[in-house]
């Protein structure tokens, strides 16, 4: 249909290699880590460590990280060292990306702020599955076992799952296990689930890594609504470590939200203009703004750049009528998508507010995701016009935009006296507080209302 589309990959700015601290230094995470994204183009990587019992990282670490040319290394772990990276500190730059693997709460604080910051993809919680056939000999039994418990030894927290359609072959497991760690007291507190499924359909089907953490009051995971964790202890045997296999569930635990859709695509064609965007709200600004209004064009490059999201948009409008249509459904469609890809507004932080001065102008925005269209727009911008952009479309942009993504919308231009500072740098605080209003909150599971509802 005349459409060209075309893929263009390129390196973030920056990364971090998350290496755990386990029972051993793991050097090799730095390499494939460190190694990969620089093959990637990637400039800025730092690495992130939890210090050992000493208080310092494991010279092993430090020295693959200098001979990887690492410049940066932060002695931290745990899953506020995941949120350092993706938020920033005073003493931590912010990330672009973090890869790496790490227990159960690393893994968790990653999943919960991919909306922040990019990961590699959600590696746990279960350290290994293993699918086992009906029939195993003793020596493929062992096999399995020994690869169970070389996972075991990253941790305690760590979490090793078998499934099996025999009852047979389950209990040859849990034997075989409770004989090897015996001789492995590296395993430590590591927990080792072996579930029974009915058929190698559902095995492969085993929600096992899903996200679920172990509720508040320690009971560990629910009963699974299928498979049927099974164990057995030899009494002639100690435990050596080991703990017993628990039950494995899928799904987000009680109260938890899934995640949301964060991206939206919107056509909309009308007799006075033809919009088409793409929006995704994680983003770096990527994306190319073409409306045919230049000075539309530099206001939509500042809003996604500080707003951090990428967004793609093509307009063709009467623009022998003047730039107020084109300025005013671009709006409409940017609100529509904002609202579409906020979905039902689960886990946000809701509200965002910021201030921004350029040069002599000064612009202070705030912002709710309510469900509930206002604006109140407050400037004295001389007349006149700018780039095509007349400069009373600054109010209508704004406006148009906050009807349709529903935003309770306070904008105002406090200071300044040239036209285009005080509309950039209205442009810039609406784009940094929705930034804030829109970002994932870790410590909110659900709709930030007491209503239950931020839609309606």
């Amino acid at each position: 249909q005349g459409q060209r589309i075309v893929l263009r990959e390129v390196p973030v700015g920056s990364a971090a290699v998350y290496v755990p601290g386990g029972r051993a230094p793991y050097a090799s995470t730095v390499v494939m880590g460190v190694v990969t994204a620089r093959s990637a183009g990637v400039i800025d990587v730092s690495v992130c460590a939890p210090p050992g019992p000493d208080g310092e990282i494991d010279p092993v670490i430090l020295g693959t990280c200098r001979l990887c040319g690492v410049e940066r290394v932060y002695r931290m772990g745990g899953a506020q060292a995941i949120a350092a990276l993706a938020y920033g500190t005073g003493s931590v730059q912010r990330v672009d990306v973090v890869v790496g693997p790490g227990n159960l709460y690393v893994q968790e604080a990653k999943r919960q702020l991919s909306a922040i910051v990019g990961i590699d993809g959600f590696a746990g919680p279960s350290d290994l599955l293993v699918l086992l056939a009906r029939d195993l000999a003793d020596g493929e039994l062992r096999l399995a076992a020994l690869d169970m418990l070389a996972q075991g030894e990253h941790g305690e927290g760590s979490l090793v799952v078998a499934a099996t359609a025999s009852p047979s072959v389950a209990d040859g497991l849990a034997a075989t296990l409770e004989d090897l760690v015996v001789e492995r007291p590296t395993v430590g507190e590591a927990a080792f689930a072996i579930v029974q499924v009915t058929d190698a359909r559902e095995a492969l089907e085993l929600d096992a890594l899903a996200p679920p953490l172990p509720p508040p009051d320690g009971r560990g995971a629910r009963p699974a609504r299928r498979g049927q964790a099974r164990r057995r202890r030899r009494a002639d045997r100690p435990r050596g470590g080991l703990r017993g296999a628990r039950r494995v569930d899928g799904g987000p635990r009680a109260g938890e939200s899934r995640r949301m859709t964060r991206s939206a695509t919107i056509e909309r064609r009308t007799g006075e203009t033809d919009v088409r965007l793409v929006l995704t709200l994680e983003g770096s600004g990527s994306g190319t703004r073409e409306t045919g209004v230049g000075f539309l064009d530099h206001m939509l490059d500042l809003l996604a750049r500080h707003g951090r999201m990428d967004l793609e948009l093509k307009v063709a409008g009467d623009l022998q009528t003047g730039a107020h249509h084109t300025a005013e459904d671009t709006a409409i469609v940017l609100g529509q998508a904002l609202d579409a890809a906020l979905g039902e507004r689960e886990g946000i932080a809701r509200y965002g507010s910021a201030t921004i001065p350029m040069d002599e102008a000064r612009a202070s925005c705030a912002i709710d995701i309510s469900g509930r269209p206002f604006t109140l727009f407050e400037a004295e911008l001389p007349p006149g016009s700018t780039g095509g952009f007349e400069h009373e479309l600054t109010e209508e942009f704004f406006r148009a935009l906050a009807n349709a993504a529903k935003l309770t919308l306070h904008l105002r231009v406090e200071a300044g006296t040239n036209a285009h500072h005080m509309i950039e740098a209205s442009f810039k605080a609406f784009a940094r507080a929705l930034r804030e209003a829109a970002a994932i909150d870790p410590t909110e599971t659900g709709v930030p209302s007491t209503k239950g509802t931020l839609t309606s």
